[in-house]
């Protein structure tokens, strides 16, 4: 729970703190309201008393996701993103670099945090929902350099061994490379 400015446990301390003082909006405390029924007593307990406090005030993202126009909650997570940029950010070489940013909250709140780094005067690099959805796209152009890596390889083989054996089948020449494993016992084996 400490240190987690911004991410799932910190907004829903903040969204629970609002709805206990009363400070969030009628509309949405009712929306709140509907959506977990609790009182003042069962959120005391759940957070103090129960084990996993971080998880329970996790439980709350969606709620806060679901509900990420509302001028009230795009103001709670722009303050959640200041203060991670204030106490977490701030201490390092931020000038120099480029932050990039990996997570559900970032991924939705995206122009919520960029505009928090730019008025922090920070580089934004790139914003993603998990990692996954980055080494998809990773793995894919690797695959392909690969695979254009290899249909050339075979280009050239095929060309040496027509060359070296005077075939002029194409085909011939591949299917042979493919048999025998390389061009010398491709030739070697040519009938």
């Amino acid at each position: 729970i400490l240190g987690d400015e911004a991410g799932g446990a910190d907004l829903g301390k903040r969204l629970l703190k609002a709805y206990i003082k009363g400070l969030m909006p009628s509309a949405l405390e009712y929306d709140f309201e509907e959506s977990y029924h609790l009182d003042y007593a069962q959120i005391v307990r759940r957070v103090y008393r129960e084990p996993e406090p971080g998880k329970f005030l996790g439980s709350f993202a969606p709620f806060i996701l679901g509900h990420g126009s509302h001028p009230f909650i795009e103001t709670l997570v722009a303050d959640a993103f200041n203060d991670f940029i204030n106490i977490n950010l701030m201490q390092y070489d931020w000038q120099h670099n480029i932050v990039s940013f990996t997570g559900s909250i970032a991924a939705v709140f995206k122009d919520t945090l960029l505009k928090c780094m730019d008025a922090a005067g920070m580089k934004t690099g790139t914003i993603i929902k998990g990692p996954v959805d980055a080494l998809v796209p990773y793995h894919t152009r690797r695959r392909e350099r690969q695979e254009r890596s290899s249909a050339e390889l075979m280009d050239k083989a095929v060309a040496l061994l027509m060359e070296r054996t005077g075939l002029e089948d194409r085909e011939e020449a591949a299917r042979l490379l493919l048999k025998y494993g390389s061009v010398a016992k491709a030739a070697e084996n040519f009938k």
